[in-house]
């Protein structure tokens, strides 16, 4: 999961980049037997046109350079966890990329003390 976040986190400062007071935000909620996960950036409003090349399986990168494998294996990652990748355009411009995990509740471990 820490390439997925860093890939997500990595996307929206380079798009964050590009306005006069970048900001990055990274939220973490527990919903039910889930965790969401949601990176928020201030970046430009993105054209409808440049939102669904986002939105493809795979595709160009919407970067000089940038070689668009980047959001398709973050995609396989999450399929393989069962979740799914989920964006969202905010009103005030930027993007907002979400995604949920099934929680693992971990019980402390019980210590077992020899007895001498």
């Amino acid at each position: 999961m820490e390439c997925v976040v860093f890939n997500l986190l990595k996307n929206a400062g380079e798009a964050a980049e590009t306005v006069m007071k970048p900001t990055l935000r990274i939220l973490t909620r527990r919903q039910g037997n889930c965790v969401r996960v949601t990176v928020i950036d201030n970046g430009p409003a993105l054209t409808d046109a440049d939102f669904q090349k986002i939105l493809r399986p795979s595709g160009p990168s919407l970067k000089a350079g940038g070689l668009g494998f980047g959001l398709s294996i973050v995609r396989g990652l999450l399929e393989a966890y069962g979740s799914k990748l989920v964006f969202e355009r905010r009103s005030a411009g930027g993007l907002q990329a979400s995604f949920e995990l099934p929680c693992r509740d971990q019980k402390p471990q019980e210590k077992e003390n020899p007895v001498s």
